[in-house]
């Protein structure tokens, strides 16, 4: 949201609407960037509930309405120069270059929950916020590696079989109080997760 809070609000509440009350592509403009913040704050809320899927189909619901926004926004430049905001250097209407994976990362990254993302056969570990990390004491280097690998002691536990089989049937797994084995620094310590979700 940095595009808007940064410079566009100020720009579209402090000048652009008190100067130009009749050109109605800043009334449009404005209820975009108001449905934008209210889709943002609703993923947030999302988050915090760890309804992580829901939050996603929000996101591509702010991206299809900034990519509007941004269209708006250069025609309203391109017939009307004089309202043009390019003087506010802290802003730029181009959409920032985040793409689908890197919301993903912002939004596991926020989520209240340890989390992350497992890909292929192999389950290897393509993102884990900082809860996951500290919960299995292996630090940001397991990011990249099999899941066997990252963390060798799930060998001998049900995990990999579990993932093996929501992979290949693409049925989600969930578990209460499911028993856990981790090692931190050399000590194995036992762990029941309160709610255990595996997705495909």
């Amino acid at each position: 949201m940095s595009q808007y809070a940064l410079g566009l609000g100020p720009w579209l509440y402090a000048h652009a609407l008190a100067a130009y009350p009749n050109i109605q592509d800043l009334l449009i403009i404005e209820d975009l960037h108001g449905q934008i913040h209210k889709l943002a704050a609703h993923t947030e809320d999302l988050l915090r509930i760890n309804e992580v899927e829901l939050a996603k189909a929000v996101f591509d619901q702010i991206l299809a309405l900034n990519n509007i926004f941004c269209q708006k926004l250069a025609t309203l430049e391109q017939e009307n120069p004089i309202v043009s905001h390019t003087s506010q250097d802290s802003f730029s209407y181009e959409p920032q270059k985040t793409g689908k994976q890197e919301l993903l990362e912002v939004m596991i990254d926020k989520a209240p929950a340890a989390m992350m993302i497992m890909t292929g056969p192999d389950h290897v570990i393509s993102i884990a916020n900082q809860r996951m990390l500290d919960m299995l004491g292996k630090g940001s280097a397991i990011i990249g590696k099999p899941a066997w690998l990252a963390v060798p002691e799930i060998q001998v536990q049900p995990y990999l079989a579990i993932l093996d089989s929501v992979l290949q049937s693409g049925k989600a797994y969930a578990a209460k109080g499911m028993p856990g084995h981790l090692s931190k620094d050399g000590v194995v310590s036992n762990h029941y997760s309160i709610s255990h979700t595996v997705h495909c």
